[in-house]
């Protein structure tokens, strides 16, 4: 069960998207620990979804209500990030270190993955597969474990990848990456918010 935890927690973690980027970007702004935390964070709310899916709490997102507002808030966070990305002023590679605050990249990701509260259901689905019950408490907590190895192993490596990346590339071309990532940053929070504001604007003409 463990293996397979690891691969269900590499396949959730693996896909480029707003979490990668973010990564990336601390890997970038301030070296290989500062990746790394915010992989922690990212994979510390995984591993959280997981233990909910295993515990049968996909019923909670009907009681919490409509996880619109969720996807709502995180798009919002992710358009302020974009912003931030766009105007911050890149440092000579001499001045990249350790983060001025690791708390902050932790719980900037901890929180952007727990506005996706579909991950749930992947995690749900991806048990009911495995044929998983409540009942297989030992199992399930091996499995909740490997989602969070397999999440931090993805992060560890993109986090290594860019951190000799950044060695390698003058300030110029890192401006470049910040500019291409805080466009990304962007379509994807659009991207985001296009579902949950399509469905208000459907519930108004009503």
């Amino acid at each position: 069960m463990l293996i397979k935890g690891i691969v269900l927690g590499l396949a959730i973690a693996a896909p480029v998207g707003p979490i990668g980027l973010l990564c990336i970007q601390s890997t970038l702004k301030g070296g290989f620990r500062n990746g790394i935390i915010t992989g922690l964070g990212a994979a510390t709310a995984d591993a959280l979804y997981a233990l909910g899916a295993m515990m049968g709490l996909t019923g909670l997102l009907t009681i919490i209500g409509k996880t619109s507002y969720l996807q709502i808030i995180g798009a919002l966070f992710l358009l302020y990030v974009a912003w931030k990305t766009r105007l911050r002023k890149r440092k000579p590679l001499k001045a990249i270190g350790l983060p001025s605050n690791l708390w902050r990249c932790y719980f900037t990701t901890f929180l952007l993955t727990l506005s996706n509260p579909m991950t749930i259901l992947s995690f749900a689905t991806m048990f009911a597969g495995l044929g998983l019950t409540q009942a297989d408490l030992g199992k399930g907590l091996l499995l909740v474990i490997g989602v969070f190895l397999g999440s931090m192993l993805w992060w560890i490596c993109l986090s290594s990848l860019f951190a000799l990346v950044a060695q390698k590339l003058d300030p110029s071309w890192l401006r470049r990456i910040d500019l291409c990532s805080a466009l990304l940053l962007f379509f994807f929070a659009v991207s985001i918010l296009w579902a949950p504001l399509k469905a208000f604007a459907r519930l108004g003409s009503v």
